[in-house]
């Protein structure tokens, strides 16, 4: 391969890095059989009309009014949701909630998720916000939208690798992408014999490689 040709094959997976780095993002994490739900919001993307996808839906300099979260984020991510799974909505997220800021600032809390359960990859994963009526944003070139914030959730007695498949999925916004990340922890009992077993397989390698020197010595 040229150099030429390693150039642009640099640039490419950059720009693919800058692209994924550029997201909103929800991460989940549950055990098996559990319905407790650990989540995390972290990341920010940088308006741009040019983008051709409103942040949010809001449009450079709108503002819609009201619970718009369903529509803002009626995105078919991916497959997160395993079929045959009902929604779950308006779930509380817990802790202070997701602090949905713009240019560093907090513009309103989220207080509450629905997840919707579509066919095959079109499901959605909505954060809300309670109470009165509260309007998004005005947003114009280059500000920035971001969001931070963690909690527990309940599912409400469904076990977590019940209705989630595990993976990432992400669907493109203004300035980036919305990314929901799926993990499951793995059970204690699992941990133990990873370790046990890991631990048997130093101890192997270490009487195999006493032994070969030994031999060598010989």
């Amino acid at each position: 391969m040229g150099v030429k040709s390693s150039i642009v094959l640099l640039g490419t997976h950059l720009a693919l890095l800058h692209q994924v780095a550029a997201s909103l993002i929800l991460n989940f994490s549950g055990s098996n059989g559990s319905d407790v739900v650990t989540w995390e919001a972290t990341g920010a993307v940088t308006v741009s009309s040019a983008a051709g996808i409103p942040a949010f839906s809001t449009g450079v300099g709108a503002a819609p009014v009201g619970d718009e979260w369903a529509t803002d984020f009626d995105n078919n991510i991916g497959d997160v949701i395993q079929d045959g799974q009902s929604d779950i909505t308006n779930v509380s997220l817990g802790g202070l909630g997701i602090s949905y800021q713009k240019n560093g600032t907090e513009f309103f809390t989220l207080t509450e998720i629905d997840f919707n359960s579509g066919s095959g990859a079109t499901d959605d994963i909505q954060p809300d916000f309670t109470g009165s009526d509260r309007e998004y944003p005005n947003l114009a070139d280059g500000d920035i939208v971001s969001w931070v914030g963690s909690g527990t959730l309940s599912l409400g007695g469904t076990a977590f690798d019940d209705y989630f498949n595990v993976g990432s999925y992400s669907s493109p916004i203004n300035g980036g992408f919305y990314t929901v990340n799926i993990s499951l922890i793995p059970e204690p009992s699992s941990v133990v014999l990873f370790s046990m077993v890991f631990a048997g397989f130093v101890v192997l390698s270490l009487r195999g490689r006493r032994a070969g020197i030994e031999t060598i010595a010989s």
